[in-house]
Protein backbone atom coordinates (compact mmCIF):
# COMPACT_ATOMS: atom_id res chain seq x y z
CA UNK A 1 0.00 0.00 0.00
CA UNK A 2 2.86 2.40 0.79
CA UNK A 3 4.48 1.66 -2.56
CA UNK A 4 1.21 2.40 -4.36
CA UNK A 5 0.82 5.70 -2.47
CA UNK A 6 4.39 6.70 -3.37
CA UNK A 7 3.78 5.86 -7.03
CA UNK A 8 0.58 7.91 -7.05
CA UNK A 9 2.35 10.87 -5.44
CA UNK A 10 5.21 10.68 -7.94
CA UNK A 11 2.74 10.57 -10.82
CA UNK A 12 1.11 13.76 -9.53
CA UNK A 13 4.48 15.49 -9.22
CA UNK A 14 5.23 14.72 -12.84
CA UNK A 15 2.08 16.45 -14.08
CA UNK A 16 2.28 20.05 -15.35
CA UNK A 17 1.23 22.69 -12.85
CA UNK A 18 -0.11 26.17 -13.48
CA UNK A 19 -1.01 28.84 -10.96
CA UNK A 20 -3.59 31.55 -11.65
CA UNK A 21 -2.89 34.35 -9.21
CA UNK A 22 -4.85 37.51 -8.63
CA UNK A 23 -2.55 40.43 -7.98
CA UNK A 24 -1.96 44.14 -8.10
CA UNK A 25 1.28 46.04 -8.21
CA UNK A 26 2.42 46.18 -5.47
CA UNK A 27 1.20 42.70 -4.45
CA UNK A 28 -1.84 42.63 -2.22
CA UNK A 29 -2.98 39.79 0.02
CA UNK A 30 -6.16 38.27 -1.48
CA UNK A 31 -9.35 38.18 0.48
CA UNK A 32 -9.93 41.91 0.73
CA UNK A 33 -10.42 42.92 -2.88
CA UNK A 34 -12.25 46.14 -3.61
CA UNK A 35 -13.40 47.21 -7.09
CA UNK A 36 -10.54 49.68 -7.56
CA UNK A 37 -7.97 46.94 -6.93
CA UNK A 38 -9.59 44.57 -9.42
CA UNK A 39 -9.54 47.31 -12.04
CA UNK A 40 -5.85 47.97 -11.34
CA UNK A 41 -5.15 44.26 -11.88
CA UNK A 42 -6.72 44.40 -15.36
CA UNK A 43 -10.19 43.22 -14.47
CA UNK A 44 -13.40 45.13 -14.09
CA UNK A 45 -14.94 46.21 -10.78
CA UNK A 46 -17.83 43.80 -11.34
CA UNK A 47 -15.38 40.93 -10.73
CA UNK A 48 -14.87 42.10 -7.15
CA UNK A 49 -18.12 40.34 -6.27
CA UNK A 50 -18.65 37.23 -4.21
CA UNK A 51 -18.63 34.12 -6.35
CA UNK A 52 -16.88 35.45 -9.43
CA UNK A 53 -13.66 33.67 -8.49
CA UNK A 54 -15.68 30.46 -8.42
CA UNK A 55 -16.86 31.27 -11.94
CA UNK A 56 -13.22 31.58 -13.03
CA UNK A 57 -12.42 28.23 -11.40
CA UNK A 58 -15.34 26.62 -13.20
CA UNK A 59 -14.30 28.00 -16.58
CA UNK A 60 -10.75 26.78 -16.01
CA UNK A 61 -12.02 23.34 -14.98
CA UNK A 62 -14.22 23.14 -18.06
CA UNK A 63 -11.32 23.99 -20.37
CA UNK A 64 -9.12 21.40 -18.68
CA UNK A 65 -11.89 18.79 -18.95
CA UNK A 66 -12.04 19.48 -22.69
CA UNK A 67 -8.39 18.52 -22.94
CA UNK A 68 -6.70 21.92 -23.13
CA UNK A 69 -3.14 22.09 -21.88
CA UNK A 70 -2.98 23.66 -18.39
CA UNK A 71 -1.20 26.88 -19.39
CA UNK A 72 -3.44 27.53 -22.39
CA UNK A 73 -6.53 26.68 -20.35
CA UNK A 74 -5.50 29.11 -17.61
CA UNK A 75 -4.86 31.92 -20.10
CA UNK A 76 -8.12 31.30 -21.95
CA UNK A 77 -10.11 31.08 -18.71
CA UNK A 78 -8.71 34.34 -17.34
CA UNK A 79 -9.42 36.11 -20.64
CA UNK A 80 -12.95 34.69 -20.96
CA UNK A 81 -13.73 35.51 -17.33
CA UNK A 82 -12.53 39.11 -17.67
CA UNK A 83 -14.44 39.61 -20.93
CA UNK A 84 -17.61 38.10 -19.45
CA UNK A 85 -17.22 40.54 -16.54
CA UNK A 86 -16.94 43.45 -19.00
CA UNK A 87 -20.02 42.24 -20.86
CA UNK A 88 -22.00 41.85 -17.62
CA UNK A 89 -21.00 45.38 -16.66
CA UNK A 90 -22.16 46.73 -20.02
CA UNK A 91 -25.42 44.75 -19.92
CA UNK A 92 -26.30 46.25 -16.54
CA UNK A 93 -25.04 49.76 -17.39
CA UNK A 94 -22.26 49.59 -14.81
CA UNK A 95 -20.74 47.32 -12.20
CA UNK A 96 -23.28 48.03 -9.47
CA UNK A 97 -25.51 45.03 -8.98
CA UNK A 98 -23.45 42.59 -11.05
CA UNK A 99 -23.41 39.19 -9.38
CA UNK A 100 -21.62 35.99 -10.29
CA UNK A 101 -24.60 34.62 -12.23
CA UNK A 102 -24.51 37.72 -14.48
CA UNK A 103 -20.93 36.83 -15.39
CA UNK A 104 -22.00 33.22 -16.04
CA UNK A 105 -24.83 34.48 -18.28
CA UNK A 106 -22.29 36.31 -20.44
CA UNK A 107 -19.93 33.36 -20.89
CA UNK A 108 -21.73 31.82 -23.92
CA UNK A 109 -21.64 35.19 -25.70
CA UNK A 110 -18.00 35.67 -24.77
CA UNK A 111 -16.93 32.22 -25.92
CA UNK A 112 -18.88 32.54 -29.19
CA UNK A 113 -17.21 35.85 -30.08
Amino acid sequence: MVVAANQAANALLARPRVLVLEWTDPPFAPGHWIPEMVELAGGVPALATAGTGDVLSGVLGAFLARGMAPFEAACAAVFAHAEAGRRATAALDGPDGVIASDVIDQLPHTLAA
